[in-house]
């Protein structure tokens, strides 16, 4: 073959080539594609927990008319305490106005032998010691520094502390007699409000003299003191405020000054007798209806409140709450004796609701029982068999458990009221009975007597007996024989 043939060949091939070319290409792109194989997981990336999503984050509202989430309110501030350079700048009443701004810059008060008193900067000790001379800054009249000077305590006959300026100020305003002034005056001041901006005063007068400590502009035990002095005038005026403000029957702020003060002197006796007859006066003040149940719990009262504290018998309100309760109880033993005899039956349940508004003599009861024959009256009662144990430690019977209401007299009276259901009133006991542990505790009178039996008229009668411990230990002794 020459080579002219050879390459009318490969010329001849080279179409056919390309048409096969293109053929194998577009059967490769008509077939699907298998997707990639992944390399296989290895352990660790099987036994992975799956990575929780994060939240779906929620686009902002552009629209101006979308409705607007309301923000919450913040956390209500504890109120600001009561500061005088504060109030200083916020008085409007004359008289507190000028006396605030005498103390709205802290000073001492220097007092020298000769010449006048000279306002100086805190100083820190109460004793100044003999023989060192001391230095101080004294203060304008504006309450602005002034020059340092060198002195000797030799020099000094006495140095106000700020403390006790404020206590002097108190008392000017609390002896000035501004409630007596007409009501339409600019100085007129009402006692309540004296003794309000009286108590701020000096419970600021403390708060800055334990500052002062604190931050060592006071030194050495002696201000211990003053300290104490400034308290106890302090209480002396929160019991005189606590007063005024029940006597003008504010009673919102005077139980809100009650709680502070009960938990501030817990401890204190004079304190919480204040605070017990604010609370005696308030249940006077609300038995306006007379009504038994008032009346009682206003008996009740009374009797815890003389018997838990010393109180003064010629006390006005004690005097003014007995002789309540005693025409109260009169009255009601007055309208006894005019029942007519078929209403007689309720007359010991009346009587023993004035036993309970108000002690009775026991003579006077009796008499009064016997006159209306309400004393023994007659009772039939028929029962399976009779009595034989008629002690309330031994009775078990049905019949020996109404004996014994018949012979002994009950520690508590019940009655039964149409709107309020059975009601219990103290009877033998002076006063409803007070829970204790496995029991309740009875006070009982320190006259009680045992009635004496009734003999034959040939034979003396035996004396009336006081219940005393012998009668304790001998219940004691039977009930352990039963």
């Amino acid at each position: 073959m020459t080579i002219a043939s050879l390459r009318w060949i490969r010329w001849l091939s080279l179409p056919v080539l390309l048409v096969v070319l293109a053929y194998g290409i577009d059967q490769l792109s008509a077939r699907p594609q298998e997707p990639a194989q992944q390399p296989p997981k290895t352990r660790l990336e099987e036994e992975e927990e799956p990575q929780p999503r994060a939240p779906r984050k929620v686009p902002i509202p552009l629209d101006d008319d979308a409705p607007v989430q309301p923000r919450p309110d913040p956390a209500p501030q504890s109120p600001e305490p009561f500061s005088i350079p504060v109030e200083a700048q916020r008085a409007t009443h004359p008289i507190l106005r000028e006396m605030f701004r005498k103390l709205a810059v802290p000073y001492d008060l220097l007092i020298p032998h000769n010449g006048a008193p000279v306002r100086v900067g805190l100083i820190p000790w109460r004793t100044l010691p003999i023989g060192q001379p001391f230095d101080y800054l004294e203060l304008t009249i504006d309450g602005r520094a002034g020059v340092q000077k060198t002195t000797t305590p030799e020099k000094i006959r006495a140095i106000q502390s700020y403390e006790e300026l404020i206590a002097l100020e108190v008392e000017k305003l609390l002896q000035g007699k501004w409630e007596n002034h007409p009501p339409t005056a600019k100085v007129y001041l009402a006692k309540v409000d004296q003794l309000i901006w009286a108590e701020k005063s000096l419970r600021f007068a403390l708060r800055f003299h334990d500052a002062a400590v604190r931050d060592r502009k006071r030194l050495g035990k002696e201000w211990d003191a003053l300290r104490q002095k400034l308290q106890t005038r302090l209480k002396n005026v929160q019991r005189n405020l606590l007063r005024q403000l029940s006597e003008a029957a504010n009673w919102e702020q005077a139980n809100e000054l009650a709680y502070h003060l009960g938990s501030a002197y817990a401890d204190d006796d004079q304190m919480q007798q204040e605070i017990h007859r604010i609370q005696l006066l308030r249940k006077h003040l609300d038995a306006r209806n007379e009504s038994d149940k008032d009346l009682i719990d206003l008996n009740n009262a009374l009797k815890n409140y003389l018997k838990r504290f010393a109180v003064d018998t010629q006390d006005p309100l004690v005097q003014q709450i007995r002789q309540r309760l005693v025409d109260q109880a009169e009255q009601r033993l007055k309208a006894i004796s005019k029942l007519p005899e078929n209403e007689r039956a309720n007359a010991s349940v009346l009587l023993s609701t004035a036993q309970s508004i108000a002690p009775i003599e026991l003579k006077t009861a009796r008499e009064l029982s016997g006159r209306l024959k309400l004393g023994y009256p007659v009772l039939i009662v028929g029962v399976p068999r009779l009595p034989e144990r008629m002690t309330p430690a031994t009775a078990w019977a049905d019949s020996e458990r109404m004996a014994v209401d018949l012979v002994f007299q009950s520690l508590l009276s019940s009655s039964d009221d149409p709107h309020l259901g059975r009601r219990y009133f103290p009877q033998l006991a002076e006063e409803m009975p007070r829970i204790v542990p496995l029991g309740r505790e009875f006070v009982l009178p320190k006259s009680i007597r045992w009635t004496p039996p009734q003999l034959s008229d040939s034979v003396a009668n035996l004396p009336e007996t006081f219940l005393d411990a012998r009668d304790v230990r001998g219940t004691l002794e039977r009930m352990r024989e039963s």
